[in-house]
């Protein structure tokens, strides 16, 4: 659970970093101070990816903080087709799942079972299972 929470607020972080890299690039622009025209559109390029941090990453996190805190996690059972290379994604039956990497590190091919969150799919439970 603690994993779940240092992710969530390194996420938050890095929205709040690109919201004020945003902010000042709009002040660059409402005060004349943008030299180059490329820097014109700065503020545009940095909405977009503001918008895709928060909608895949920050978002989905900050819902799934009720599921975490009541332990109310959704299960599901696969073999593990994809396992990323720092051992922190887990891609079952087309889904990527994210897990701690300091707890357990699957490999492709093993049979598991995952307790995730239903939005961001943080796995909090991850054990081995057999084939039934």
């Amino acid at each position: 659970m603690t994993y779940f929470f240092i992710d969530l607020a390194l996420h938050a972080l890095v929205s709040l970093g690109i919201l004020l890299l945003l902010l000042r690039a709009i002040e660059r622009n409402r005060s004349r101070k943008t030299k180059r025209g490329v820097y014109f559109f700065l503020p545009v390029v940095l909405s977009v990816l503001l918008l895709l941090q928060a909608a895949f990453f920050t978002i989905p996190r900050m819902v799934d903080t009720v599921y975490v805190v009541k332990s109310n996690y959704m299960t599901i059972q696969g073999e593990a087709e994809q396992v990323s290379f720092l051992k922190n994604t887990v891609q079952i039956n087309g889904h990527t799942y994210y897990l701690n990497p300091f707890l357990y590190k699957p490999e492709n091919g093993d049979i598991l079972k995952i307790s995730y969150t239903p939005y961001s799919r943080y796995a909090a439970e991850i054990v081995p299972a057999s084939i039934d």
